[in-house]
């Protein structure tokens, strides 16, 4: 971490790799191999987490206030993605009935949207910019076990292990915070 002057330890390096192979579990290998497109979906969702580490990297070395960048930043990305993507949504999005489409909202704008934001800002306010660098790759497994609970859509086997190779990898990779956390837990108790 050049720009926080910050090391960054072999374990966290390990835990990194080992959430984005949990990643590439959860996205599209199937009992019978990878998808067609797994290629593509792994490069975006590592794309979109490298670049959401490297904002809340920049948010602390910038000394930017956490809650109003990203409010701002949050706010205008989606009005600017609804503009773009509209067009090409438009037919997808005619076919679907009102109730699928409402959920679909609900889940990704409240949940992969709003939550997200929250969840950063309060991550931000307590973990180490490292830690909190690595929290985007949360999204794909908190989304599948919400959407496991809320909607009954039990995941497959392969995206079950994803998941739970991610919250290892995290673990590694957030260890002094993590325990730190569960013995601040354990004295409260």
């Amino acid at each position: 971490m050049l720009l926080l002057k910050e090391q960054v330890s072999a374990p966290r390096v390990l835990g990194a790799f080992i959430m984005f192979g949990g990643l590439a579990l959860l996205v599209g290998i199937e009992t019978t191999g990878v998808g067609d497109n797994w290629f593509f979906g792994v490069g975006f969702f590592v794309t979109a987490g490298t670049m959401w580490g490297a904002y809340t990297v920049l948010l602390r070395h910038w000394q930017i206030p956490v809650l109003e960048g990203t409010s701002m930043i949050a706010s205008f990305g989606a009005i600017l993605a609804a503009i773009a993507l509209a067009p090409f949504a438009w037919p997808s999005l005619s076919k679907i009935e009102l109730p699928m489409l409402l959920t679909q909202i609900a889940m990704q704008g409240l949940v992969g949207g709003i939550l997200r934001v929250v969840a950063l800002v309060i991550a931000l306010q307590h973990l180490s910019a490292q830690t909190a660098a690595l929290l985007p790759t949360f999204i794909p497994a908190v989304a599948m076990m919400v959407a496991w609970l809320a909607l009954g859509s039990r995941p497959e086997t392969m995206e079950f292990v994803g998941a739970t190779v991610v919250f290892l990898g995290f673990a590694l990779a957030a260890r002094k915070k993590f325990v730190f956390v569960i013995r601040r837990a354990q004295h409260l108790a």
